[in-house]
């Protein structure tokens, strides 16, 4: 049998949760490592705490698999004596590597909220936010003998990347007219007077992140003085995963039932309830993690309530006024579920690729709140 290589463990989880899918702001993928490293054992982890490398050392792990990203905001410093960065510097002495899934496994097919729904045994589910991305479509009129030029520049600013293919676009010839007023310089025609211009409408699509790059090569390629350009937002579907998941329960509950039955199913020591009082609720939408974003969107497709962590003040008062019952287990309670999943996963790639390779979950993805009653 052979070994699997830190970059095979990576590609595992890339082609299950693709980091393109996650959010702009999160830090996914490898984080600490060598990719050509060899990995006999892998720990799967919700977050790389102190403890949870520690255990990865006294395991034999050659590499940590969390969900949360160990790395989220760059760092300054490397010290061993400073919180947040002492893990780091460890695992780096310590030749253990570090890989994250975050929000790219929120939105997965069999990722956390699907483990999540699975949990509470919800059934017929359905996505509660498809999977899109945040876009733009350029729309910029060109006139006739500078479109290679313009278009040559916003595609390597970025735009026209789609998918799999990039440097797309459309384009029509058309007329465009104007009047130069006082003050102007204009490219073609005369101050004061209406002009003709033969033109060609070109669009094409571009990530919301790339939208000031774009712009500014366009500024910069066109021969206008002031350019006539749009940017219209466009939500475009990433993949066939999203957001949340929204099911029927088992058998129709209350509210206080429903609590009790969220505690067991998810090994939690307490939640927290707000809103109306129902004396049936059947269909549930979850969120795993902070998931209040997501109260319009289940009461948009009728559920009786939301199952999800971080709820703060604000957004438990805008449930109640949505008229929708919020359940929040705890952020890491919620999310921990997808753990087995991700053992599961990584533990059929190995055995059908013949990888000598030992797939463990972590004792120490603890909830770190402690209940106590008044």
């Amino acid at each position: 049998m052979a070994f699997a290589r830190v970059k095979d463990i990576a590609e595992v989880m890339d082609r299950w949760c693709p980091p393109e899918w996650a959010e702009s702001w999160d830090n996914v993928g490898l984080l600490v490592g060598d990719p050509a490293a060899e990995v006999k054992r892998v720990l799967v982890t919700l977050d790389v705490t102190p403890a949870a490398a520690f255990e990865a050392a006294q395991k034999g792990a050659q590499m940590i698999v969390s969900h949360h990203p160990l790395i989220f905001k760059p760092l300054k410093t490397l010290r061993e004596d400073r919180a947040g960065q002492g893990i780091v510097w460890r695992l780096a002495r310590d030749g253990i590597a570090a890989f994250a899934a975050h929000t790219n496994l929120d939105v997965a097919p069999g990722g956390v909220n699907d483990a999540l729904a699975a949990a509470l045994e919800l059934q017929d589910c359905k996505i509660l936010e498809e999977n899109a991305a945040q876009m733009f479509k350029l729309t910029v009129f060109i006139p006739k003998g500078y479109e290679e030029r313009v278009q040559q520049a916003v595609f390597a600013a970025g735009a026209g990347r789609y998918g799999h293919y990039d440097q797309s676009g459309f384009a029509v010839e058309g007329q465009g007219g104007f009047r130069p007023l006082a003050g102007s310089s204009p490219f073609l025609g005369e101050t004061g007077r209406h002009a003709l211009a033969q033109e060609t409408r070109f669009e094409a699509i571009l990530d919301a992140a790339d939208s000031a790059a774009v712009v500014a090569a366009l500024l910069k390629a066109h021969p206008y003085e002031t350019p006539a350009f749009d940017l219209a937002p466009v939500k475009i579907p990433k993949a066939q995963g999203g957001l949340g998941r929204i099911g029927s329960l088992p058998r129709a509950m209350n509210g206080e039932e429903l609590g009790r039955y969220v505690c067991k199913k998810l090994s939690a020591q307490g939640v927290r309830l707000c809103g109306p009082q129902k004396e049936r609720i059947s269909r549930v939408a979850v969120c795993g993690g902070s998931g209040a974003g997501t109260i319009d969107s289940a009461c948009a497709l009728g559920a009786d309530a939301l199952v999800t962590g971080d709820v703060d003040h604000h957004e438990a008062l805008y449930a109640l006024e949505r008229g929708l019952l919020l359940l929040d287990a705890g952020h890491g309670v919620t999310e921990r579920v997808v753990l087995d999943c991700v053992v599961d996963r990584l533990q059929t790639a190995a055995n059908a690729l013949q990888w000598n390779l030992d797939i463990v979950k972590s004792d120490e993805s603890h909830d770190p709140w402690m209940w106590v009653q008044g």
